[in-house]
């Protein structure tokens, strides 16, 4: 086929490699993993050293959660010591300041206030945050306990407010603690867009356990 041009084959040609096939990739080319942009290699880093953290604060709550256990009584609730102090001529601008400490707990609050007392609702609030932070322990129900007493003062009271003093105690009841003080009040909560007036609490007298009579010894028989 001598009489076909040279340059017709060459058009011929040109058109069979474009419709040609693309050859299929090697296995080798398969395998290779896509590439990884640098803003997945940035999150993933984070999310590591979000985990290490993480497992970081959850072993150091669990060892000081044990280190309360001594703390911790047969019925699941835990009893500290408490420490409400008022240190002598520090005033802000008519505000009094209250040192509230339980070196039990690992709990030091510094409160200012305008009043007289120390409240309870304030000491609760933190303290749920400061045993949450260090143990893990979420939403623990508070109570205050009289030293020597058996009555408690529910930490909800928005009106109650202690004095400077270390007769109290600080009861912290976790979740799943089905225990309950048989002697506590009832809370009473502040209205809305009203400020509560503080008072100290009103601790009933105990009820004295009765006294138990002597044994009457019997008589012995009459000789006869």
């Amino acid at each position: 086929m001598k009489f076909i041009p040279e340059k017709l084959k060459n058009i011929f040609k040109r058109s069979a490699a474009k419709d040609a096939a693309a050859p299929a990739p090697s296995l080798d080319q398969a395998a290779a993993p896509a590439p990884v942009s640098a803003e997945a290699l940035a999150q993933a880093a984070e999310q590591l050293k979000l985990a290490e953290k993480q497992e970081r604060t959850a072993r150091y709550q669990a060892s000081r959660l044990a280190a309360l256990g001594k703390y911790k009584k047969a019925e699941g609730y835990y009893q500290f010591n408490l420490d409400i102090a008022q240190p002598a001529g520090v005033t802000v601008k008519g505000q009094k300041m209250f040192m509230v400490t339980s070196r039990e707990a690992d709990l030091y609050l510094a409160l200012m206030t305008a009043q007289p007392l120390a409240g309870l609702a304030t000491m609760a609030s933190s303290f749920r945050e400061t045993l949450e932070k260090n143990t893990g322990m979420k939403n623990p129900k508070i109570y205050f306990r009289l030293r020597q007493s058996s009555h408690h003062i529910d930490a909800d009271n928005d009106f109650i407010g202690l004095p400077a003093t270390p007769q109290f105690q600080l009861v912290v009841v976790p979740e799943g603690c089905a225990w309950k003080p048989e002697n506590a009040s009832s809370p009473r909560k502040t209205p809305a867009e009203t400020c509560a007036i503080l008072r100290t609490p009103i601790i009933p007298p105990e009820t004295p356990a009765m006294a138990q009579k002597p044994a009457v010894k019997p008589k012995p028989p009459a000789a006869g």
